[in-house]
């Protein structure tokens, strides 16, 4: 019990570090991540969250998305699933940070309640300040992908995303190669920013993002340490990777493509 009481006390430390606003500006934010979050436990980091810049009609200009940048450039930005209340803001957070790719690692057709589908098949769909056109949608076995252009209408220019899904969600191990085979597939598309989400923003998204890092490794070094991965992941977010079986996918993962490989590699 004292464990767990020292634990849960250092992850509130870092869920919220000291700051310079006034408690009645942290009672306004808390209502913004409310909002946001699907679970109090699901929380972004503070010094590691990506702030919304442009201006906003659903909920007014507020800056909070429960997103969580693995790079200061915001490169690679991990979220949940965008609730149905939030949907301009998760298009908010793709325009601001120019993202020229989201994959999605979920299928909306087992998601929870609480996911809602977020883009056009067809036409355009305006969610607040922002419009998203549909421009282009090609399917190739487990691979769907969508080119969307993204238009703020406080802004002239227009940002163009390419939408990722994958078809397939992980179940058993016989899914492993499919798995695979996307981060494979995904590896030559994405350039520039990305998002990429699962239900949870903290489970599949993180195994997918640790296991294309690591893949990369063992080609270029010959070797991986996943251990120490998933420890410098974890100090962005306490909850990603958010449980045993998230940390075995992505050693089956590595496995997998060894298995696949005639060099000789050592996952540590």
């Amino acid at each position: 019990v004292q464990y767990l009481y020292i634990y849960d006390t250092l992850q509130q430390a870092q869920l919220t570090p000291e700051k310079t606003r006034t408690l009645a500006e942290e009672f306004k934010g808390m209502d913004d991540q409310t909002l946001n979050c699907k679970a109090v436990q699901e929380f972004s980091w503070t010094q590691y969250r990506p702030v919304l810049k442009s201006n906003g009609v659903t909920h007014g200009s507020n800056d909070y998305v429960n997103a969580t940048k693995l790079e200061d450039d915001g490169s690679i930005i991990l979220t949940q699933d965008p609730l149905a209340s939030i949907l301009e803001d998760f298009w908010r957070l793709v325009y601001d940070y120019k993202c020229s790719t989201i994959i999605m690692l979920n299928d909306m057709s087992t998601a929870n309640k609480t996911s809602a589908k977020y883009w056009p098949d067809s036409g355009l769909i305006t969610y607040g300040s922002i419009t998203v056109k549909c421009v282009n949608t090609e399917s190739q076995d487990l691979l769907r992908t969508q080119k969307f252009e993204v238009i703020h209408q406080d802004h002239p220019e227009s940002v163009i995303v390419n939408h990722l899904t994958f078809e397939a969600f992980i179940g058993g191990d016989e899914d492993l190669h499919k798995m695979l085979d996307f981060i494979q597939s995904t590896r030559n598309i994405t350039s520039g920013p990305t998002v990429m989400h699962c239900l949870n923003g903290v489970g599949v998204s993180a195994v997918y993002v640790t296991a294309k890092a690591q893949i990369q490794c063992l080609e270029t070094e010959g070797a991986c340490d996943l251990y120490l991965a998933v420890q410098k992941l974890r100090r962005k977010n306490v909850n990603f990777m958010l449980s045993q079986d998230n940390y075995m996918l992505c050693l089956k993962l590595l496995r997998c493509y060894l298995n696949n490989q005639d060099d000789y590699s050592v996952i540590y």
